[in-house]
């Protein structure tokens, strides 16, 4: 019930609201054509953009916070302590990255997931949030490319959760297929990539008449 209640958390298609209800404009038509904060920024300004990345990132928060509430009564800081909690945190975070990705209310089609789970990383580890918070930056100022810093991180989280958390098996399975996750949603950003053509965060995709 709580995981169920996590994807219809990050299914709620933030950038598509953003964008009509403050810009009146779908987002979707412009740029590459996704809701994430990223096209967000490139088609309707830093301020829409940072706007929908909080809001994703108060989505996955919540969604992971929820089921440790209902079930143990309070929640800490960071969440976790107990098998079952441990169980109910993944599931929820997986679904709430889930829901974000293959939103119901927008065909299936959604963000790429990184706002929602960093979202749930900062309630679930937040020690390695900070730190995938650095590299990310570090790697987005270095290349300025925001779906490289993405995929960078992604790339290093089951690492770090093994690191900080190695017995937990629920959270080294969840720290795996989250990667496997991102990579899927980067699929057209690498081949871009790879080909020199994607965007990088200063450049302007076509914005609305």
């Amino acid at each position: 019930m709580s995981a169920l209640l996590a994807y219809f958390i990050g299914a709620v298609p933030t950038g598509l609201l953003v964008g009509r209800i403050g810009w009146r404009t779908d987002v979707r038509l412009h740029g590459s054509g996704n809701i994430g904060a990223t096209n967000v920024g490139r088609v309707l300004g830093r301020r829409a953009g940072f706007l929908v990345l909080a809001l994703d990132v108060m989505k996955g928060a919540a969604a992971v916070m929820a089921p440790v509430a209902v079930y143990s009564g309070v929640v800490r800081f960071p969440v976790g302590g107990t098998p079952r909690d441990s169980l109910l945190i993944v599931a929820a975070a997986a679904a709430v990255i889930a829901g974000n990705m293959f939103s119901i209310f927008i065909g299936g089609k959604g963000g790429k997931g990184v706002g929602v789970a960093s979202g749930a990383l900062l309630v679930m580890v937040p020690e390695i949030a900070v730190i995938l918070l650095l590299v990310w930056l570090t790697v987005r100022t270095a290349t300025k490319y925001v779906s490289l810093a993405s995929l960078s991180i992604a790339a290093l989280f089951p690492a770090l959760m093994w690191v900080y958390h190695g017995a937990n098996k629920t959270y080294l399975v969840f720290s795996l297929l989250s990667s496997v996750m991102v990579f899927y949603s980067h699929r057209a950003n690498i081949k871009r990539l790879i080909a020199g053509e994607e965007l990088k965060y200063d450049q302007k995709a076509d914005k609305p008449v």
